[in-house]
C-alpha cells in the first residue's frame, strides 16, 4: 500500500525550496551588481589606460577630465534623479603665441592642414568645439573655452628688432626693409647694413573664440599650453567619480584633473560610487565605492 506525504514533511520541502530560491535571487542581485561596478570603473579603467598611452607614443602630455553631471532631476510623480560620471581625453597640441580679441593664434600649428579656413565674416556661424587649456603641471583645475570648428586667416602686423652688422662680399644682398649705410667708412670687400625697425605684414591662422565655455572660462593669454579631447566615456546611470552630485541639471562639477606626463609614465586612479534615491529621488552615494578606476588598466572593485 502507498504511503503519502505527511503535512510536515510538505511544509519541510516547501520551506528548503523558499530557501534555496532566496539565495539564489540573492546570489544573482550580488553578480548583478558586481558585473555593473566592473563595467563602470572598466570604462573609466580604458580611456584612463588609452590617455597614458597616447602621452607616452606622442610624446606630448595628455589629461583626463571626470565630472558628474545631472541629467534628470526628481519629480513628484515618482520619477527619481539620474545622475551620470564622464570622463574627457584630452592631449596637448601646442601654445598659443598670439592673442588679439577673439582670436587664438598658434603660429608654429599646421592649423589649416587640419581644419577649414573660413572668412572672418563667416566664423561666427560655424558649429563649436572645445579648446582646452594646458596651463599646470599639476592640472589641479579644468578650463576650456569653445572655439569654431573652423580657422580663420588673420592679417597682424608683426614687429621686428633693429639689427645692425656687417654683410661680407661683393654679393652682399640687402634684406627686406634694410639699407646700406655708405657714410661710414667699411673695410675692404665689406658694406656696413642696418635693418631699420618697422613693421611687416605677416598672415596666419586664428582660432575664433565663440566665448561659450562653461568649466573656468578664463581669458587666454600668450604662453597658454591648449589641446583637443581625443576620446570620451559616460558611465552608467549612476555612477559618479567620487561621491559629489550636482544640484541642478546640466551643472558640471569638477571632480578631478589626471595627468599623464611621458616623461614619468605616472599611474593614476579615482575612487568610483553608485547612487541610490533617497526618500525624495534625489541620487545618494553609497557609503562603500563601488570600485576604483586605474589607467593600470585593471579595475579593482
Amino acid at each position: 500500500m502507498r504511503r503519502g506525504f505527511t503535512l510536515i514533511e510538505l511544509m519541510v520541502v516547501a520551506g528548503i525550496m523558499a530557501f534555496l530560491g532566496t539565495a539564489a535571487v540573492g546570489g544573482y542581485n550580488a553578480y548583478q551588481r558586481g558585473m555593473a561596478n566592473r563595467g563602470a570603473t572598466g570604462a573609466a579603467s580604458s580611456l584612463f589606460k588609452a590617455a597614458k598611452e597616447r602621452a607616452s607614443v606622442d610624446r606630448s602630455p595628455t589629461m583626463v577630465v571626470c565630472y558628474n553631471r545631472l541629467i534628470r532631476e526628481a519629480s513628484g510623480d515618482d520619477v527619481n534623479a539620474i545622475v551620470v560620471g564622464e570622463a574627457i581625453a584630452v592631449r596637448r597640441a601646442g601654445r598659443i603665441t598670439y592673442v588679439s580679441g577673439q582670436s587664438l593664434v598658434d603660429e608654429f600649428a599646421d592649423v589649416i592642414g587640419s581644419y577649414d579656413v573660413v572668412e572672418k565674416s563667416r566664423i561666427q556661424n560655424r558649429g563649436g568645439m572645445r579648446l582646452w587649456k594646458f596651463d599646470d603641471r599639476k592640472m589641479t583645475k579644468a578650463d576650456y573655452t569653445v572655439v569654431a570648428d573652423a580657422v580663420k586667416p588673420l592679417v597682424d602686423d608683426v614687429r621686428y628688432e633693429t639689427y645692425e652688422g656687417w654683410s661680407f662680399g661683393e654679393d652682399n644682398a640687402v634684406g627686406h626693409d634694410a639699407s646700406v649705410d655708405l657714410a661710414t667708412a667699411a673695410p675692404k670687400g665689406q658694406s656696413k647694413v642696418v635693418t631699420r625697425s618697422g613693421r611687416m605684414k605677416s598672415l596666419v591662422y586664428a582660432f575664433h573664440d565663440l566665448g561659450s565655455g562653461t568649466i573656468g572660462a578664463s581669458g587666454w593669454k600668450v604662453g597658454n599650453g591648449y589641446g583637443f579631447e581625443f576620446a570620451r566615456v559616460q558611465l552608467p546611470h549612476n555612477f559618479i567619480f567620487g561621491q559629489s552630485v550636482p544640484s541642478r541639471v546640466d551643472a558640471i562639477e569638477n571632480i578631478a584633473v589626471l595627468y599623464f606626463d611621458p616623461e614619468r609614465g605616472n599611474d593614476e586612479t579615482l575612487d568610483v560610487y553608485f547612487c541610490q534615491p533617497d526618500a525624495s529621488g534625489r541620487p545618494k552615494p553609497q557609503a562603500s565605492r563601488a570600485g576604483q578606476a586605474t589607467s593600470k588598466g585593471n579595475a579593482t572593485i
